[in-house]
């Protein structure tokens, strides 16, 4: 079975992580802090239903949510979210511990790297259980830390802030 399969036997189509998971109370601090702003923001691997993205759009609605689920194969970043060049912030949550495999991990973050904005954050966990990948907090540590200046880990959650490269083309 294929990562793509098993993000889609796992999706969070009713709120399955629960009303206000951890990432999302994260990224609802963060947009707190972030008022005077108007900030795009990507729910990567939202799953079908984009419960949490819904909720979002309703109690922050100066800021511009766009959703991707990981269960449209095939489907690009740009494809779903009406070509937006990049985000602001892009939150990831539940989404690197489904991966089976490395090349397909590092494909996800390399995706995840070219939608964040100049000067943008990517929050992101890997949660312990599923985790169909052996891999830890530290290899994800060192993949995020290619890509971003900043890396801030509590635990199996990050905070990658400021591409190294501030171009990508899509």
């Amino acid at each position: 079975m294929s990562w793509q399969e098993r993000a889609k036997r796992s999706f969070r189509a009713k709120g399955a992580v629960g009303k206000y998971p951890l990432m999302y109370r994260r990224l609802r601090t963060y947009l707190d802090t972030q008022q005077e702003r108007h900030l795009s923001v990507l729910d990567y691997g939202s799953g079908p239903g984009e419960v949490h993205t819904k909720r979002l759009r309703d109690d922050y609605p100066d800021h511009h949510f766009d959703s991707y689920d990981l269960n449209h194969l095939g489907t690009t970043v740009q494809a779903a979210c009406c070509g937006a060049m990049w985000y602001d912030v892009i939150v990831a949550s539940n989404v690197l511990n489904v991966i089976e495999d490395k090349q397909a991990l590092n494909d996800t973050i390399n995706e995840i790297y070219s939608w964040t904005a100049p000067q943008g954050v990517v929050l992101c966990n890997l949660p312990k259980s599923p985790r169909y990948l052996d891999v830890d907090e530290d290899y994800i540590e060192s993949q995020l830390k290619y890509h971003f200046h900043v890396v801030q880990r509590d635990g199996n959650e990050f905070l990658a802030a400021h591409p190294r490269m501030s171009i990508v083309e899509h």
